[in-house]
């Protein structure tokens, strides 16, 4: 009678990796070489001045409307809630007695409700109007957002800035 033999796998083959390697490194180099970088891009725009610098070609008059952010009445500043107490420097918050008046072009206006009236009547009336927001000596980040707010909202779309420090 005849045996039978036993089942034994195949050998296996030693796997190469360097071609592996090689392919691997040079799509990374080709993906490196064909990347393409997007610069972001932001809803406000700088304007440069175009009187100077090399083209010399006189600037062309931009009709804008200026808004002032005035301070009325400067107010109490509060402590912020922390362990350490207040020492006038760093970030503060006002108490409810400080009064704000704004300027759309020359006229003076008290709440924000006359501010984006009037910026609305002037947006309708000329549409390429440009707005420039003036903050006053005493004014904060939070005094100019919501009128930056109202501008966008009514419909600018070129909005600057200009003020004192």
């Amino acid at each position: 009678m005849r045996r039978r033999k036993r089942f034994q796998p195949p050998p296996y083959k030693k796997l190469e990796l360097t071609p592996m390697i090689d392919v691997t490194f040079l799509l990374l180099i080709f993906f490196m070489l064909t990347i393409q970088f997007r610069d972001e891009e932001g809803i406000l725009h700088a304007a440069l001045p175009k009187q100077d610098g090399v083209g010399g070609e006189p600037a062309i008059p931009v009709e804008r409307v200026r808004v002032e952010v005035l301070v009325e009445q400067a107010g109490t500043r509060l402590e912020l809630e922390s362990d350490t107490a207040w020492d006038g420097s760093g970030p503060y918050r006002y108490g409810d007695d400080r009064r704000l008046g704004y300027r759309v072009g020359p006229s003076h206006v008290a709440s924000l409700d006359a501010v984006r009236n009037r910026l609305s009547d002037l947006r309708t009336s000329i549409p390429d109007l440009k707005m420039l927001i003036q903050p006053a000596a005493g004014t904060i980040y939070a005094d100019v957002v919501p009128v930056l707010d109202l501008g966008r909202l009514v419909g600018f779309e070129s909005i600057s800035f200009s003020g004192a420090r």
